[in-house]
């Protein structure tokens, strides 16, 4: 995941992408330690809105404009 942010972010989509959402169950403990040491701090806790959003969230922000 940093390999990818950081081409993303190195040059590639630098001026096209302003940030990269990571969106995981709430209940995935794994995939919220993989976000943060990927670089990709917790932003909210979205809640779910079925039909769009079935299950409450973490969302992880990283680029510009990111916390």
């Amino acid at each position: 995941m940093r390999a990818v942010t950081t081409w993303v972010f190195g040059g590639v989509g630098a001026e096209m992408v302003g940030n990269i959402m990571l969106v995981h169950d709430v209940q995935n403990a794994a995939s919220c330690r993989v976000a943060m040491m990927s670089g990709y701090p917790f932003l909210e806790l979205r809640f779910a809105k079925p039909p769009h959003w079935l299950t409450d969230a973490h969302i992880h922000v990283a680029g510009r404009g990111a916390p």
